[in-house]
């Protein structure tokens, strides 16, 4: 038990100045402020009800978030600005329905140079977000990568990203609104996403290497990374012209 003049703090310490945990260190952060998140395992579930950034430890290993991570937004302490930054942090389903959720309506959501691996669980899931945007990140090890429920996706962007290890890479529900831009990711295959996006995603152009070098290129049928070519007529696919036939008009040589 606690001492008698002493009661543990929010992250079960006696005593405690209630730094010890990141659910600590998040509730002690101002709203709209930055917390710098000191490298380390955190075995532990986190909910962010705040505006605010949460920023890797630089040059050093990126903290790791176990048990999943939840950003609600309803109860913000009269924190009048809705935006949420993730930068250079991993994280982790646990025991939690998804590694990163939103669960209440907010504005920007900004992930970079993070992983989000869903441990056989979901990645990401949310609805209602004004704004997505993932740039640097690895989505892995879900059963579903991203999955986004309600709300437009009109502004929605996952670019120079990877997905990995999943068995559905994107889920966009047909209740969205607009179309999710998911341009210029490495879906794990040269042959792109293939049948592992649902819903109005534009994958367009992928990379073709997981090092994200070289993408591919559309057809003259407009297919991403298709193969058809224009013959001598201009024709998409077309035979060309044979030996001692017509020329493109008609005309014997």
């Amino acid at each position: 038990e606690c001492g008698s003049t002493l009661e543990n703090d929010q992250c079960g310490v006696c005593g405690g100045d209630g730094l010890s945990c990141l659910q600590g260190m998040i509730d002690a952060t101002e709203c709209g402020g930055t917390l710098y998140v000191p490298e380390g395992d955190y075995d532990e579930s986190i909910t962010i009800n705040k505006c605010m950034s949460l920023i890797g430890a630089e040059n050093r290993a990126r903290p790791k978030v176990m048990r999943g991570t939840d950003i609600d937004l309803n109860e913000r302490d009269h924190c009048d600005c809705y935006d949420v930054t993730l930068d250079g942090i991993d994280f982790f389903a646990g025991d939690a329905l998804s590694a990163l959720s939103v669960s209440f309506p907010m504005g920007l959501l900004t992930i970079t140079n993070s992983i989000v691996d869903g441990s056989g669980a979901n990645g990401f899931s949310g609805s209602d977000i004004d704004g997505l945007f993932v740039t640097g990140s690895t989505f892995q090890s879900s059963n579903t990568a991203v999955s986004i429920t309600g709300g437009s996706v009109a502004n929605h962007h996952i670019n120079e990203s990877s997905f990995i290890y999943n068995n559905n890479n994107i889920f966009v529900s047909p209740e969205c609104e607009g179309t999710l831009d998911a341009t210029n990711n490495w879906w794990g295959s040269v042959d792109g996403p293939g049948e592992s996006v649902e819903g109005n995603v534009d994958t367009g152009s992928w990379y073709t290497d997981e090092n994200m070098n070289d993408t591919v290129t559309q057809d003259c049928n407009g297919d991403w990374g298709g193969t058809a070519l224009l013959d001598e007529c201009g024709v998409c696919g077309g035979d060309g012209i044979a030996d001692g036939e017509c020329d493109c008009d008609g005309n014997v040589d």
